[in-house]
């Protein structure tokens, strides 16, 4: 989590991520959703009192989807609709005046996924693969107060290795996910400074594909 204006506040802590995806369709056209939830520790934020402070994020992006390519390399693009939250949840205080902050943001992305086979059987498959996202939308971050407008943008990036055997997948590599939120509207005298909210680290995913 960074805050860029403001009080200047940089840090990171352990989190975990799950996600579900589901897609369909014919040899070009198709589409699907996809839904992720993340949390953090409870030291999200360096504090010297006794202040815990953890993060909880979510995304859904349902999709349009095209399949250009063939049968050793495939570029399917994702385009649609796309809800992203992010909550700072401050549970035993208090920093300043706010014991939490939410951000929520409607908007739309397009997403790319070059899939290049190294291998590949009547029985099994290996490829490397990348997927780069790009979302952007309206947002409104929320105190127990008062409601601010602002704008996000939201961004991903994705590499690994991919190994299918029959209609079984398994995936593993690294993700970076990111959002971030301009600083809000004025409402009165108060505002939210312009934050970053950043995840990253490596992943393993199963999956069927048929």
């Amino acid at each position: 989590l960074e805050v860029l204006s403001g009080t200047n506040v940089t840090n990171d802590t352990d989190a975990s991520m799950v996600e579900l995806g589901f897609e369909a369709g014919g040899r070009r056209l198709g589409g699907g959703i996809r839904l992720n939830a993340r949390m953090t520790d409870d030291d999200l934020l360096e504090s010297t009192s006794t202040v815990d402070t953890s993060g909880q994020s979510g995304n859904f992006f349902a999709h349009l989807t095209i399949r250009p390519g063939g049968r050793k390399f495939r570029m399917p693009i994702r385009i649609g609709p796309e809800i992203r939250s992010n909550v700072l949840d401050i549970s035993s205080g208090t920093i300043g005046a706010l014991s939490e902050v939410d951000w929520v943001t409607v908007g739309g992305a397009v997403e790319i996924e070059p899939e290049f086979d190294l291998f590949r059987s009547n029985r099994s498959a290996l490829s490397i693969y990348g997927r780069a996202h790009f979302g952007a939308g309206i947002a409104q971050a929320s105190t127990a107060t008062t409601d601010y407008d602002t704008e996000s943008i939201n961004l991903g990036a994705e590499f690994g290795v991919r190994y299918q055997a029959a209609k079984f997948l398994i995936s593993g590599g690294y993700m970076l996910h990111q959002t971030e939120y301009d600083e809000s509207d004025p409402e009165g005298l108060s505002f939210i400074d312009e934050t970053t909210w950043s995840f990253q680290g490596f992943f393993v995913s199963l999956g069927i594909r048929w």
